[in-house]
């Protein structure tokens, strides 16, 4: 049977001792300073700053192995708890990606990298970047921005890249700037052409599905008859010429308006005219037949 402490003896006294506080304090500094702003802030810097303390709170602890424990727990660099629960496939994943990267083989670790998300296990944080980077070698900007903003809240300034990341973030703002401003791409930075299935019409023409392609379609009012019948007070069959059709028991198509055909938005280029093709633009004027229509 584990007998804890009485909290009314030593460990409230401990607490409210005015030097355990400040021990206390600058040991959540000392986590602050590593994790946040100085990576290598050393926990020797703190015990030396601790020196007209310290034999009081290292008795604390010392003298109470639950405290102990926690305090080295809470104090471990979160980089090696990360570490450590790495696996073993993940690592070596990522020591191939990087050396495709080294070697200026980034199709290859972009195939690397997205084999790593594919197995949803627990990945290094420094991968979001080099992630960024290949993607970013490879012209896909948008999906390095995402994960270059990924990186930067998981590590922070105190991030083994983060000079690399705000370089590599100024770089591409550029090219989504030159993307933004060029009508001859997409959003994306693909070079865009005339659609080939409307010419870029932006629509394609079809036969009315409402009449068929007649261009009319039966009154309702009349049935078609072009009279409407209807039951006199004697139970006599009354004729009167249908108003709505004018007799002829038929009536424009309300959908194609008599013209047979119908205009539908191009499900290629969804009306835009144009489609994207798998080469990166170079934001040049094009030329040739397959020259994209910038006409609104």
């Amino acid at each position: 049977m584990i007998i804890l402490p009485d909290p009314k003896n030593w460990l409230w006294r401990a607490i409210l001792n005015k030097k355990t506080k400040i021990s206390i304090f600058k040991i959540l500094l000392f986590k602050i300073m590593q994790k946040f702003f100085i990576p290598s802030f050393s926990l020797a810097t703190l015990v030396h700053s601790m020196k007209p303390v310290r034999q009081n709170w290292h008795s604390i602890i010392m003298g109470n192995k639950y405290i102990y424990i926690l305090l080295v727990i809470g104090l471990m660099p979160l980089g090696a708890v990360r570490a450590q629960i790495v696996e073993p496939e993940i690592k070596t994943m990522m020591a191939q990606a990087t050396t495709e990267m080294n070697a200026g083989h980034f199709n290859d670790a972009n195939i690397t990298f997205r084999k790593m998300l594919a197995t949803k296990k627990v990945l290094p944080t420094n991968m979001s970047y080099l992630f960024a980077e290949t993607l970013f070698m490879i012209n896909q900007y948008h999906n390095s921005e995402s994960f270059l903003i990924k990186y930067m809240d998981l590590a922070g300034k105190g991030g083994d890249y983060y000079q690399q990341a705000v370089e590599l973030q100024r770089a591409i703002q550029e090219k989504m700037m030159d993307i933004q401003e060029c009508s001859q791409c997409n959003v994306f930075g693909y070079r865009l052409k005339m659609c080939n299935l409307c010419g870029g019409e932006g629509t394609i023409t079809s036969t009315c599905y409402y009449c068929k392609g007649l261009g009319k379609t039966n009154c309702l009012t009349c049935q078609g008859n072009g009279v409407i019948i209807s039951k006199n007070i004697f139970d006599v069959d009354e004729y009167k010429s249908c108003h709505v059709c004018d007799t002829k028991g038929y009536i424009v198509c309300k959908v194609c308006k008599g013209n047979n055909v119908i205009k539908n938005q191009c499900p290629d280029c969804l009306g835009s005219k144009n489609t994207p093709t798998e080469e990166i633009c170079e934001h040049q004027s094009a030329v040739g037949p397959e020259e994209i229509n910038v006409e609104n």
